[in-house]
């Protein structure tokens, strides 16, 4: 392709321009190690610049990276940190996938994009480098643009329809936060009263409480996002309530939360398989140890997320106004802060989500055999049938939670076992369609906890009203006894004596 062939017409940079910005900053002029070839290869032929001699003229990649931020990214409004723990962390040039946040950027000294809810945190409207200062026209933007959308374009979702999936889920999931946070309250409540204590309560009290903290902490960002408006995309409050809020504390959060959920699984299936020594078990005895080891363990092992970005200024080169973004901390550690990542995503989200599926498939067998040998005997005690119950519950709520985890999990696993399927890939709306999805589903999965205590379990249906005393209360009386005196006795003559009834001690034979 020769240079007076381009099909595109670019802005032509001089040799000096070329020169300075080379020697400033060589990386921007090589393909970013995540991009596809396939899609690279696109971009520089619609740029006119597939012959290298003419790229190294027609095109700056920092500003093709711009530009596919601005365009091919507007709108995707990622509830990011709803994506649980499974949502993608895609950074330009070192491609990760960790959950519940989405950065975008070329290393650390590029365009950016951190997006949450209705914010879409980019530095779009100014230039993020300071070193350079050679801008490109509208026109050739929209030129650069045309090889990613294309790609785009011939996925199985389109971008209007991943736009009316996110609006849509976008309005029902304020009011289900809410009632996350409500319900979760509510059942601790109940959960904390003296007639539901138990090794099962305290499991189920921490189970709720660390959903609670979840929906509340990605609330808190969502309302720090709405406060800082169009600045929180260069707000230094904003991105680092972003990176330690919901890339950190969220996170753990939610893997806590699958973790705890195995616990009470394996509880159920000891309760159930050996009810006379499963007090005897350590997991039954020492309930609020596997809790809170179980807590700082998830804590501990999330912190890779803090160490690998960090919050940096920056200064316009236009309106000399300061700006904050992401960067990375140490770029030499990158490889194995991505083998924390997935060791992580392993540990905390899969191997519990499995042991959960098989311990209530054990338990839902033993239970049936159980059922069938009473039947038999026609015995059936009211603590059988109330264990029972709890366990139905229990079974119920947990299984719900792993199916409502598997569209985030089964999308998480399909980036990683599809070249056409993920960010800029082929099937990129359909990625982030899956995204929303799956934050969605997490959010009812938080939600729909109550409802299964209350219509399944009679115990916590009564202890709940108790709680409010909706059931009747019968009045006690204060007022002393009458006593019979001795004078006033004395005045009763023999036939109204024998005329007072005497209840006999004795049983009848």
């Amino acid at each position: 392709m020769g240079t007076d062939e381009s099909p595109i017409i670019l802005r032509r940079f001089s040799n000096q321009e070329i020169h300075n910005s080379r020697k400033s900053d060589p990386s921007i002029w090589k393909k970013p190690n995540g991009i596809d070839r396939r899609l690279w290869n696109q971009i520089l032929y619609n740029s006119g610049a597939l012959d290298q001699n003419v790229w190294k003229r027609t095109i700056k990649i920092n500003t093709f990276l711009h530009t596919r931020n601005e365009r091919s990214l507007e709108g995707n409004n990622t509830n990011v940190f709803n994506a649980e723990n499974h949502t993608s962390s895609l950074v330009y040039g070192q491609t990760s996938f960790n959950d519940h946040n989405m950065s975008i950027s070329r290393d650390g000294d590029h365009t950016q994009s951190f997006q949450i809810g209705d914010n879409q945190l980019m530095n779009t409207d100014k230039p993020t480098t300071e070193k350079s200062d050679i801008t490109t026209p509208a026109s050739t933007r929209e030129d650069l643009n045309q090889g990613p959308q294309l790609l785009f374009s011939q996925g199985s979702v389109s971008k209007d329809a991943m736009d009316m999936i996110q609006k849509v889920l976008k309005y029902i999931q304020y009011p289900i936060q809410i009632f996350a946070v409500v319900f979760g309250m509510l059942s601790v409540a109940v959960y904390f009263r003296k007639e539901m204590k138990s090794p099962t309560s305290i499991y189920l009290i921490a189970l709720n409480l660390s959903e609670v903290f979840y929906v509340a902490s990605t609330v808190i960002f969502e309302v720090t996002g709405q406060v800082y408006g169009e600045k929180a995309s260069y707000s230094y409050v904003y991105l680092s309530v972003g990176l330690y809020l919901s890339n950190y504390i969220s996170i753990a959060l939610r893997r806590s939360t699958f973790c705890i959920t195995a616990l009470v699984s394996a509880e159920r299936f000891i309760a159930v398989t050996f009810p006379l020594k499963s007090k005897h078990f350590r997991l039954i005895r020492f309930p609020l140890v596997f809790i809170v080891g179980t807590t700082v363990v998830s804590f501990i092992c999330h912190l890779y997320s803090v160490f690998k970005y960090t919050v940096v200024s920056n200064i316009s080169p236009i309106t000399n106004e300061t700006m904050w973004k992401f960067a990375f901390k140490d770029k030499s550690n990158l490889g194995q802060l991505e083998v924390m990542s997935l060791a992580s995503k392993v540990i905390f989200v899969y191997i519990p989500l499995i042991v959960c599926l098989i311990l209530n498939v054990a338990t839902v067998v033993i239970i049936r055999g159980y059922n069938q040998r009473r039947r038999e005997l026609g015995t059936d005690t009211r603590n059988e049938a109330r264990e029972r119950q709890t366990t139905v519950t229990i079974l119920v709520s947990t299984f719900v939670l792993v199916l409502f985890a598997l569209p985030t999990t089964t999308n998480a696993i399909v980036v990683n076992m599809r070249n056409d399927y993920g960010p800029f890939t082929r099937e990129h709306y359909l990625f982030f369609s899956m995204i929303h999805i799956g934050a969605f589903f997490d959010l009812l999965s938080n939600s729909s906890n109550f409802f299964f205590y209350i219509t399944l379990s009679s115990r916590f249906r009564k202890s709940f009203m108790d709680l409010f005393r909706c059931t009747p209360i019968t009045p006690v009386s204060t007022k002393p006894p009458e006593r019979i005196s001795c004078t006033s006795f004395s005045t009763l003559n023999m036939s109204e004596v024998n005329s007072i009834p005497l209840k006999d001690p004795s049983p009848n034979p």
